[in-house]
């Protein structure tokens, strides 16, 4: 097998660099995770408080505190601006990248670990988190860097399973690599919450209960027996008990609980009710937001969010089945499905879904797709060719769906960005080429791949999602609110966070149709942002000198954004202002 040499692993850097950082604070905010999360940060600032977070004044119980301090401390280095709001992201995007190249050559080596840094920077659904201001990318980053530690601890010296016929070796054994997995799973905790330490210990106990069963007694039964006594309670004990967990508590508990103490006594318990209540034992429990779905809800988000790859990680999965039981990686491959299956069949069960996630198994499919990859290209003879022809084809086909049909959004929502078809052009050529690369020179064929993926990803994020992003209302409702402070704007039925952003001050929601009058009458100087239905439900009831003083078309709907204000009040401030 090729080695790697340090010239590969700069081009993978390089490139993944490109990807999350290039035109990075070009795009505006998208709503609503972005601009809630950069305006927490921002109030935070303003207030010198590293505790609390707060959104336009109210507490903010969604997320926990690392993405607010990270943001905070990107502020001050680069300006308050969506780059900042970003930095951390994009550098946690980098980080998990060359993590999970590391994970890839450790286990299985160099040529595939370079295909699994590829393969994840060039994936739809964790670029999006790489390029947003969410604390999703920061917590993929601690869950894949406990998974570096843990391999980096057992696999790191003899490159394969580390004593392979001991049952007390293929473990952590040093204090310190428990103490670097268990504190890379703390971080993540203050990144996302409970998830980012539950989830990676259910991956490595499900790991080693399986490897247990397996070097006991591995030609004595068949796998399905082992894989049966693997599952039973007292194997996942077993398993659990020499993953040390008290160890796991205590460095948690002293790097995750101090904060988690604080803000519950700062908030008299407020912040812990609404984020470990609502945002997670709820959300578990039931819908919430209207995202649910299937318990095979993640078939398809597998296939759309780890697109463009997803189109051989099919025929990737079941060539690792069919090869894992006779493979000397046997547990490399073993690992990476436990890791995989752990998070997605988690919230499988969950009664919120969201396509998010689960990309935390990026790194994961990344790996077996790049094995995929690397059989293709060492004996080619050996794939299928129809169904590689296909899945080849499939991808043209989707350039070509892109190069029609954002040309047909450009006339009804996105006016004058029939451009913004181009972003097809390099699934198609890539899909052309290697099609006819394919089976006589497969490296060209995967180069091609390759550069499709990466020239796909940069136009999409760096030129298509920055364009469509202008027509986004809030910042042309913040100007107009924002720009004149004698003015005293909210919103009525139309929560927008990024206008409360871009506004730069704090803009009062209300729900119900006699708040939202109340607060007109109140003062001249009320304004109410709405849209078509608000106002329908408003408009019998408005006080006589309350007019429309200002409407645009709604981001990607049929119905207009409205401002309502008092137009004599309004006339009148005008008029002073052409004076002066």
């Amino acid at each position: 097998m090729m080695r790697f040499s340090g010239r590969e692993q700069i081009l993978l850097l390089a490139a993944a660099t490109s990807i999350f950082f290039f035109n990075l604070g070009g795009a505006r905010l998208w709503d609503d995770d972005e601009p809630r999360n950069a305006q927490c940060a921002r109030e935070m600032l303003a207030r010198g408080d590293w505790l609390v977070p707060t959104f336009n004044g109210a507490l903010r119980t969604d997320k926990p505190i690392l993405i607010y301090w990270l943001m905070m401390s990107a502020y001050r280095v680069f300006g308050d601006g969506e780059f900042a709001a970003r930095f951390w992201s994009a550098a946690a995007g980098l980080g998990t990248t060359l993590l999970t190249f590391h994970i890839g050559r450790t286990l299985l080596g160099s040529r595939i670990g370079f295909w699994s840094g590829w393969i994840l920077a060039t994936t739809l659904m964790f670029v999006v988190a790489a390029r947003a201001a969410t604390p999703d990318s920061v917590m993929f980053f601690c869950t894949t860097l406990a998974m570096y530690f843990f391999v980096r601890a057992t696999w790191g010296k003899s490159g394969t399973l580390a004593g392979a016929n001991q049952l007390a070796d293929y473990l952590p054994r040093r204090k310190t690599d428990l103490a670097l997995i268990y504190g890379a799973m703390a971080l993540g905790m203050l990144a996302k919450g409970p998830v980012a330490v539950v989830l990676p210990t259910l991956v490595l106990v499900s790991y080693v209960a399986l490897v247990r069963q397996s070097l006991a007694a591995p030609h004595a039964d068949g796998w399905p027996r082992r894989l049966l006594r693997s599952l039973s309670p007292a194997a996942w004990l077993a398993a659990a008990w020499r993953l040390r967990p008290f160890t796991a508590l205590a460095i948690v508990a002293a790097i995750a609980a101090p904060w988690y103490l604080l803000v519950g006594i700062a908030t008299d318990g407020g912040w812990i009710m609404g984020f470990l209540g609502r945002h997670n034992v709820s959300r578990f429990l039931k819908p919430m937001e209207g995202h649910q779905g299937p318990i095979w809800y993640y078939v398809p988000a597998v296939l759309f969010g780890f697109f463009p790859w997803s189109i051989v990680l099919p025929q990737a999965l079941v060539r690792l089945a069919s090869h894992a039981r006779r493979s000397a990686s046997w547990a490399a491959y073993l690992f990476l499905g436990c890791w995989a299956a752990t998070w997605i069949g988690f919230f499988s069960f969950s009664s919120t879904k969201l396509p998010s996630y689960i990309t935390p198994v990026f790194p994961a499919l990344a790996m077996m797709t790049a094995v995929w990859i690397d059989g293709w290209l060492a004996e080619p003879q050996k794939l299928n060719r129809w169904l590689l022809r296909q899945s080849l084809a499939s991808l043209g086909l989707v350039g070509a769906a892109f190069l029609v049909a954002l040309p047909i959004l450009d006339h009804y929502v996105l006016r004058g960005e029939a451009i913004l078809g181009i972003v097809g052009l390099p699934l198609l050529i890539g899909s052309l080429t290697c099609l006819v690369w394919a089976v006589r020179h497969p490296p060209r064929a995967a180069a091609a791949l390759a550069a499709s993926a990466l020239i796909f990803v940069i136009l999409m994020f760096s030129f298509a999602a920055v364009r469509a992003s202008r027509h986004q209302n809030s910042v042309a409702l913040a100007e107009a609110l924002g720009g004149d402070r004698w003015l005293k704007p909210a919103a009525f039925d139309f929560a927008v966070p990024s206008m409360v952003y871009y506004a730069r001050r704090q803009i009062p929601h209300y729900s119900k149709a006699e708040q939202a009058l109340r607060y007109l009458a109140a003062s001249p100087q009320a304004v109410l942002v709405t849209h078509s239905r608000g106002y329908a439900e408003l408009q019998s009831r408005l006080p006589p000198d309350v007019t429309i003083v200002a409407r645009q078309q709604r981001f990607l709907r049929r119905s207009e954004v409205l401002v309502l204000g008092h137009k004599n009040a309004l006339a009148q401030r005008a008029s002073k202002r052409q004076e002066r």
